[in-house]
């Protein structure tokens, strides 16, 4: 049953994706995507580092405690706002690699999706292991999808 609802999850979620990449395209200029799309890269990599297999090691082990799942919780969370802090230190320096300026507050709000991302995946651990309702985990992922949209567009000036 978890699988099926994982492959519902991960279908969803690519489409969420798909509509808003469809979306900025259409409202930002082409180096304003681009912009997006190179702040992406850190965000994902920043991603990585905070899950850092936790789930997946959740996911297998067989009689998961509440103190396992708070553990994981807490450890996501703290190492969400510990990466974020990074980003919003090293904001400026991406910026002058980079040579726009412009950078730096679009990155420092679009990384806190970062934050958000890590209690949904306290959700996904549960989700995985059938303890809540996955239509609970599904609005947490658009309400993030949303934030991200909006981050991105409340930061870059249309022209």
């Amino acid at each position: 049953k978890s699988s099926l609802w994982s492959a519902i999850d991960r279908i969803s979620t690519l489409s969420v994706q798909f509509v808003i990449t469809m979306v900025l395209a259409r409202l930002l200029t082409p180096s304003d995507y681009g912009i997006i799309a190179m702040l992406t890269i850190f965000i994902a990599i920043s991603q990585q580092f905070v899950e850092c297999g936790i789930s997946n090691a959740l996911i297998r082990k067989l009689d998961c405690t509440q103190t396992d799942y708070s553990t994981a919780f807490f450890f996501n969370v703290g190492m969400a706002l510990l990466v974020y802090l990074i980003l919003f230190l090293c904001a400026p320096l991406i910026a002058s690699f980079y040579r726009m300026e412009l950078l730096t507050p679009i990155l420092r709000i679009y990384s806190l999706s970062i934050i958000i991302l890590s209690f949904s995946d306290y959700i996904h651990y549960l989700i995985e292991s059938s303890y809540i309702i996955p239509q609970i985990y599904r609005l947490t992922e658009l309400f993030l999808r949303f934030f991200r949209f909006c981050s991105v567009i409340s930061v870059i000036p249309l022209e």
